[in-house]
């Protein structure tokens, strides 16, 4: 029943996630092609905007399946949360952008990345988010239940 309940926004925050993603991709790509000086600054604000979008796509399905909120309070919730429980924010994050890195160093991490991805590697690093994420909502779950 929670996942017919949910389903719906779900699909919506998924769909603004792509479209954003894409958006933020693209500027990546037009920045390769800037002057130098443009490009070294442009990054380092798209970078910021994009662990910001890391942030919304990591935590914001958690906190559609613990509570109910609007979609936009989700997405900034999403933002703001982590923000004020920074500690595991970054655990979480460090967790998902070291996983996809160390997947992406060279040809071979790439095949032996995509046999474990598929075996196991998404469920592991779920697992690991999950276990952080709980602590860092714990404060505002034991707020809810009261």
């Amino acid at each position: 029943e929670d996942f017919k309940k949910n389903f719906r926004q779900s699909t919506l925050v998924w769909m603004i996630l792509v479209i954003l993603g894409i958006i933020l991709g693209m500027d990546f790509a037009i920045l390769c092609t800037a002057p130098e000086r443009v490009a070294k600054i442009g990054n380092v604000l798209l970078g910021i905007v994009a662990l910001f979008y890391l942030s919304v796509v990591s935590f914001v399905f958690p906190l559609i399946a613990r509570f109910e909120n609007s979609t936009f309070h989700m997405i900034k919730n999403a933002i703001l949360i982590p923000v004020s429980r920074l500690p595991y924010a970054c655990l979480v994050l460090f967790t998902n952008i070291i996983c996809v890195v160390l997947t992406f160093l060279n040809q071979m991490t790439i095949v032996v990345g995509a046999a474990i991805w598929s075996v196991i590697g998404v469920a592991l690093v779920v697992y690991v988010d999950s276990v952080f994420i709980k602590s860092m909502l714990k404060p505002y779950v034991e707020e809810q239940e009261k």
